[in-house]
């Protein structure tokens, strides 16, 4: 009776733990550095963008740029604050009105906490420098979830090619 009920024990346990670990993880879209983006951050930036462009086939085909946008702007936050780079409203303001689209999408409710973070991307990456951002990047754990694509941590970008087992690989399916 009592080897039953430590069997019994250790396996809830088990679960308790097992539960634990998959609440932390099926909604994550990608981690920079311990912060995580989440798909429900993913899902709504592509709606919002498909919506700006009057997609009619909805977000889908704004997943991975979404998703890339969000790893960049939080890339861009942290190294802007391991690197001590204040970016003014007024420069904020000045990269967005710089390009049409971005002053357009920057006009959205939904669009426009996403397109100030962008610019204050672009502004760190410049005020840091191209070399020394790309090496501070390259010291990050940027953890991609693969439905979303793989991490290039040499150009600190996000690739389009699918690290998940349900989908082949480009060079499984390029003909021969």
């Amino acid at each position: 009776m009592l080897k039953a009920a430590r069997t019994i024990i250790a396996l809830v346990v088990g679960l308790l733990m097992l539960g634990g670990c998959a609440a932390g993880n099926p909604g994550t879209a990608a981690t920079v550095n311990g912060v995580v983006i989440t798909d429900a951050q993913v899902a709504a930036t592509a709606t919002a963008l498909a919506e700006f462009n009057q997609e009619a086939n909805g977000a889908g085909g704004y997943r991975l740029s979404s998703a890339g946008v969000l790893i960049a702007n939080e890339l861009g936050r942290q190294v802007a604050a391991e690197k001590g780079v204040v970016v003014s409203d007024t420069d904020r303001q000045a990269v967005i009105a710089s390009q049409a689209t971005l002053a357009a999408m920057a006009k959205i409710p939904a669009l426009t906490s996403l397109i100030n973070d962008f610019a204050n991307y672009t502004l760190t990456r410049t005020k840091v420098g191209e070399t020394d951002f790309a090496a501070t990047v390259a010291g990050f754990d940027v953890v991609v979830n693969p439905r979303f694509g793989t991490w290039n941590q040499t150009l600190g970008t996000l690739t389009g090619e699918s690290g998940s087992l349900s989908e082949p690989a480009p060079s499984a399916t390029a003909k021969a």
